[in-house]
């Protein structure tokens, strides 16, 4: 694409920006905000596990069809591909809004299951637009914002759904907070399909690139061979323990917060949002204290601090009841804060460290670990739902958290000795 400094052509480029935006914000706020809403009903009536099961639903696809969600948007417009996505989103909102009215389960987990496709096959489609928008220096700058969006759409789809689930605006045969979860849904829905027309058109790129026959497949192949390289398997591993220990976390805290505690829905979800500004802030301390090539020390450092705030929740039900509400945010926010000091590191080596011929399969090998991890997590707490409480299932997310920094810590030992070894 020819790069032209012309204001008119800049403004058009923001305005096609600010269009894939839109359509990125409000299908991951939809997302989260469905999915919460989903969770918080069902341990409400009881169905606890049914947090588990939603989680496995949504990663499912990530797992089985990232490999097709990249060759589809390869092979076909991008923009057709994101509008088509958005319209399967919208037929997913109806069925999950009817799913909703009259709680119908089965509704309620194909809405979360068929977002969980559309979002495996959107992504591809709307990152690889960037670069055919903007030139190569303004590329990064786009990418944080879009990162600053859709993590501001997922805490306000996490922390809104609680409050419109509690909302009694008027009396009526179904709950109005039912009513106005199922009505936000699809209004959403609609925004983000209004959104998808106006982002910019684009060619076919690789109009016969073959279709990827082997799919997860060739994915286990390529984790395979990365034992190879224990610095990216490292790095690897790492970002499915962030990402499978933090959805851990938020299932139990739901749990925690409404059948241990007796917490509204909406202090729940705001349980969660604390979870994630504590990610958020230690995002930004990370860039402050770490480097592409000095960092692997943080690893050990911030389990262990995960570890001791997770063993603080597991016994929050000795804090006194005048305080538990403000002790449990402290802690998630250290937890998050912890968290967020560990993934902004291994995420930058995982885009830096791999040649330029091989960025999009790691990036792409790790999404598909993250996701597997997400879905055993799904599984590891229906476990821990069945046989412990809450407040002990905390106590064994402290224990696999200090386990991991212990394991790190032996692996940081063993790279720096390759590290050394090589450079004599």
């Amino acid at each position: 694409m020819k790069k032209t400094n012309s204001s008119l052509e800049i403004k058009q480029h923001h305005t096609q920006f600010a269009a894939m935006v839109g359509a990125y914000f409000f299908g991951v706020f939809n997302d989260n905000y469905f999915k919460q809403a989903a969770m918080l009903l069902a341990v409400t009536a009881g169905l606890s596990h049914l947090q588990g099961t939603a989680t496995i639903l949504f990663s499912l696809p990530f797992i089985l069809f990232s490999a097709y969600g990249g060759w589809l948007a390869d092979r076909y417009p991008k923009k057709a591909v994101v509008i088509s996505t958005k319209i399967l989103e919208l037929f997913a909102c109806v069925i999950g809004a009817i799913g909703l009215y009259f709680m119908n389960w089965n509704c309620i987990l194909a809405m979360i299951f068929m977002m969980g496709v559309q979002a495996t096959f959107l992504t591809p489609a709307l990152n690889a637009t960037i670069p055919e928008i903007y030139p190569e220096n303004l590329i990064t700058k786009a990418n944080a914002l879009l990162k600053l969006m859709t993590t501001l759409a997922i805490l306000f789809g996490i922390a809104s759904a609680g409050i419109s689930l509690d909302q009694k605006w008027q009396e009526s045969t179904v709950a109005f907070g039912l009513i106005l979860t199922a009505a936000i849904v699809i209004l959403v829905s609609v925004f983000g399909l209004t959104c998808s027309f106006f982002i910019p058109n684009s060619p076919r790129k690789n109009p016969t690139l073959p279709f990827p026959l082997k799919g997860p497949w060739q994915s286990l192949i390529d984790l395979y061979k990365l034992k190879s390289r224990p610095d990216l398997l490292t790095s690897l591993l790492s970002s499915t323990f962030f990402y499978s220990i933090s959805t851990l976390v938020v299932l139990i805290i739901n749990t925690l917060a409404l059948k241990q505690f007796g917490l509204s829905q909406t202090v729940t979800s705001l349980l969660s949002v604390s979870l994630m500004l504590g990610i958020c802030a230690g995002a930004f301390i990370a860039g402050k204290i770490s480097s592409p090539t000095n960092w692997f020390h943080l690893l050990p450092l911030s389990a262990s601090v995960m570890s001791v705030g997770l063993g603080a929740l597991g016994l929050s039900a000795l804090i006194p009841e005048t305080i538990r509400l403000s002790f449990l945010f402290f802690m998630l926010i250290i937890i998050g804060t912890a968290g967020g000091i560990l993934i902004i590191p291994v995420t930058t080596y995982i885009q830096v460290k791999p040649s330029h011929d091989e960025k999009g399969k790691i990036i792409g090998l790790v999404n598909f670990s993250d996701f597997i991890g997400i879905v055993f997590a799904g599984e590891f707490y229906l476990l821990l739902d069945h046989f412990l409480s809450p407040s002990h299932s905390m106590l064994v997310l402290a224990l696999l958290a200090f386990l991991y920094a212990v394991i790190t810590s032996k692996v940081i030992k063993g790279l720096r000795f390759i590290e050394h070894a090589s450079k004599s």
